[in-house]
């Protein structure tokens, strides 16, 4: 299943909940991802951007996002950022199908292309586009 990294901070009322209630709020949000199919792996507090940070797993997208929802319309948490989680051999199984694609970064002055063969990335670069483009076309 895959996995998930929800970011969110808490809104005045959550945080004065946290603080008078006994309620452990990773048992919450762990029945709500259960009853979706999905489970709570990891329940983090953390400084920076977002109070918390929640890993999850969930059987699609469609439920993460719906139990994401779900917490987000109780009005407990704002500023909510989902990110997929990929496996390290689900990265490596992306990293060599990238190898069939080529990227091409275009601006004005200079393209940029890019290809990835037999475990090696190549890079090329060429300037004066706009006139060899012109003698393309």
């Amino acid at each position: 299943m895959p996995n998930y990294m929800i970011r969110a901070r808490f809104t005045a009322d959550a945080w004065e909940a946290l603080y008078t209630s006994s309620v452990d709020r990773r048992e919450i949000i762990s029945r709500t991802l259960e009853d979706t199919g999905g489970r709570l792996i990891d329940y983090y507090f953390n400084f920076g951007d977002a109070d918390v940070i929640v890993i999850t797993e969930a059987p699609d997208n469609v439920t993460a996002a719906s139990a994401v929802i779900a917490v987000t319309r109780s009005g407990a948490i704002t500023d909510v950022r989902t990110t997929v989680l990929m496996s390290y051999e689900e990265s490596i199984e992306a990293l060599r199908h990238s190898g069939a694609m080529v990227i091409h970064h275009l601006n004005r002055r200079r393209v940029t292309v890019a290809w990835y063969r037999q475990g090696l990335l190549f890079c090329a670069s060429f300037s004066n586009v706009q006139r060899q483009i012109a003698r393309v076309y």
